[in-house]
């Protein structure tokens, strides 16, 4: 499960920071092409100047017939993570406080105390009733 939501997550991150460019070619109000990346590649008659009318158009005024083909891009921005760093990430100056913590907590780590006494030192345990292992009969073998 981790590691589907791990994957689903950068995959998220990857597509918000890419830009797409969708191409789209219509002749009058058909969708005749589309494209992901790149323009559109238009019909034959927007390509070939001289071709008769619009075969999609034939019953329109000669005025629509010429500029029936029409070509649109949307460009998907995609967001940018710029990173800077502030001087105070950038600062190589010694931290005194986390210096002398370390040392302190280090000494104590691996000092010799011979004067602590435990508490437990007296402790008497109570006394066993049945025998645990044989009551509920689990055995190592």
């Amino acid at each position: 499960m981790k590691e589907i939501v791990s994957i689903f997550l950068a995959f998220q991150v990857l597509l918000s920071s890419m830009s797409f460019n969708i191409g789209m070619h219509f002749c009058g109000d058909n969708l005749q092409s589309f494209s992901l990346f790149d323009k559109a590649t238009p019909c034959e008659h927007a390509v070939n100047k001289e071709a008769s009318s619009c075969p999609f158009h034939a019953n329109m005024s000669p005025s629509k017939k010429k500029g029936c083909c029409d070509d649109k891009e949307v460009k998907i921005e995609g967001q940018e993570h710029e990173t800077t760093l502030s001087s105070s990430v950038l600062d190589f100056s010694p931290d005194f406080k986390f210096i002398a913590a370390f040392v302190i907590s280090y000494g104590q780590l691996y000092s010799v105390d011979a004067g602590i006494s435990s508490k437990f030192h007296n402790y008497k345990p109570p006394l066993i009733r049945v025998d645990i292992p044989v009551f509920i009969q689990t055995f190592l073998i």
